[in-house]
C-alpha cells in the first residue's frame, strides 16, 4: 500500500486495467487512463482539473457534445468502468 501517489501533470496508463491502492492520490491536471477498468482504492483522491478515463476513452471523447454509442456486445465481454473507494475531489 502506497502512502501517497502524485500524478501532477503526469500520466498513468494501462492496457489491461489499473488498480491503485493507498492513502492519497493527487491527480492535479493529470491523466489516468486504461483500455479497461480502473480501480482506485484510495482514501483521498484529488482529481482537480484531471481526467480519469476508462474503457479506452480519450479527453477528446469527453469534450465532444455528441458521443457515439458503443456496441453493446463489446461492453458485455469486458470489465468496464471506474470504481473509486474513498473520498473524491473532482473540482473542475
Amino acid at each position: 500500500i502506497i502512502k501517497e501517489t502524485s500524478n501532477i501533470r503526469g500520466e498513468i496508463s494501462g492496457n489491461e486495467g489499473i488498480k491503485l491502492i493507498g492513502e492519497k492520490l493527487n491527480n492535479l491536471t493529470g491523466v489516468i487512463k486504461s483500455n479497461k477498468k480502473i480501480d482506485l482504492d484510495v482514501k483521498d483522491t484529488r482529481n482537480i482539473k484531471g481526467y480519469i478515463l476508462s474503457d479506452g476513452l480519450t479527453k477528446e471523447d469527453i469534450k465532444q457534445e455528441n458521443k457515439e454509442t458503443k456496441n453493446v456486445e463489446d461492453i458485455k465481454t469486458k470489465e468496464i468502468g471506474i470504481n473509486i473507494t474513498g473520498t473524491l475531489d473532482n473540482t473542475k
